[in-house]
């Protein structure tokens, strides 16, 4: 049931992209327009083909940037369903009296990000939206995270609902969300028995998109990254990333 909503709306969103996803970045005769220069009201009323500037330097269509707006609610609206179905997928790793490693969410993350990895119920959680994501780093903000950055949405309590910040900096001032990059955390690995090595009665169970990858040391820590930042800014995935593991201790002896 989960996998047939997510595919419905995922399908609803990719269609709205198909038609401008070959122009995205591709050269126009129009002469592109800095963003700065436009009011909300001007970003409204323009017409799709209006070639803009983004302050990190990407040359996009307005009507571009329109399909990504409604793709980018759509994910916000499913990104529960979609950690229930990646949850579905991970393997039981727990025995009995088995605890699980908890994981702590970055408060400052967006608000798909904390519905999906809610919802996974895992001990480490990565999350970025796709199908095309495009990132960059923030000055003053943690650069653990990656802010994916919608410019329509100039409405701060609109913005802060949804987990993100309105880039004030900006002009006019679009809403920006943060994605963790990498997650690292330690846990107690249990009680260590006569002639076994530390951690050796851990289970885990792990789901991940390359390049996003997680690494368990059964010494007690968790290691996950997204892999695809090459650069600060203008960072871009191919779809959406996700990856999720579960880490389940012994109960002490």
């Amino acid at each position: 049931m989960y996998e047939k909503q997510i595919a419905r709306a995922f399908a609803v969103a990719a269609l709205a992209l198909l038609p401008v996803a070959a122009a995205a970045d591709a050269p126009s005769k129009a002469t592109p327009i800095r963003i700065e220069r436009l009011t909300s009201a001007k970003l409204t009323k323009l017409p799709g083909s209006t070639v803009l500037v983004l302050q990190n330097g990407r040359k996009v269509s307005l009507q571009t940037l329109r399909a990504e707006h409604t793709a980018r609610l759509a994910r916000f609206a499913n990104a529960k369903l979609l950690g229930l179905q990646v949850r579905g997928k991970l393997k039981n790793s727990s025995g009995p009296k088995y605890v699980m490693v908890p994981m702590t969410l970055d408060p400052h993350g967006a608000a798909d990000y904390q519905a999906f990895c809610e919802s996974v119920v895992a001990s480490g959680c990565l999350y970025f939206p796709g199908p095309a994501g495009y990132f960059s780093r923030l000055p003053g903000q943690d650069q653990n995270l990656l802010f994916d950055y919608d410019p329509l949405i100039t409405d701060p309590a609109v913005c802060k609902s949804q987990g993100g910040i309105i880039v004030t900096a900006n002009s006019p001032a679009g809403c920006a969300y943060g994605y963790p990059y990498t997650y690292n955390s330690q846990f107690n690995p249990g009680p260590v028995r006569p002639g076994q090595q530390i951690g050796s009665f851990i289970k885990t169970t792990q789901t991940c998109t390359l390049p996003a990858t997680a690494y368990v040391d059964h010494k007690g820590a968790i290691v996950m990254t997204g892999n695809f930042a090459a650069s600060n800014f203008n960072v871009t995935t191919p779809a959406m990333l996700t990856c999720v593991v579960r880490v389940s201790v012994p109960p002490p002896s």
